[in-house]
């Protein structure tokens, strides 16, 4: 399964936020021995791929996770929660709690949810 592996010392936070998201759905939560939170893995709607948030002791991700566009609603009502920092004609983009890139976008086609 093609899957994208988040490290964070942020786990918790990052649960959370990723959690509300729309466009991903949980998959399932890995435990230490001690029951600690290792990691929690989810589905992006729509595709085959796997979104991983790690447990680390530094945090780490790839340049930008820009997500498609499933539900409209539940995006528009997200972004209305969400610092977006950047805008194109098909795409926003805005930051997670550790300070990686994340978006939507309906490229190639010009985004149709309200851009402000």
């Amino acid at each position: 399964m093609l899957h994208l592996a988040i490290f964070t010392k942020n786990l918790s936070e990052m649960r959370s936020f990723y959690s509300g998201l729309p466009g991903l759905q949980l998959q399932r939560e890995h435990f230490y021995p001690d029951a600690r939170l290792r990691s929690v893995w989810y589905n992006v709607v729509g595709s085959d791929l796997l979104v991983m948030l790690e447990d680390a002791e530094e945090s780490k991700a790839p340049g930008a996770l820009v997500l498609p566009v499933t539900n409209q609603e539940a995006i528009e009502k997200k972004l209305q929660t969400l610092s977006i920092y950047k805008k194109t004609n098909s795409s926003i983009y805005f930051l997670d709690p550790d300070g990686n890139t994340l978006g939507y976008s309906q490229y190639p086609t010009t985004w149709s949810l309200p851009l402000d």
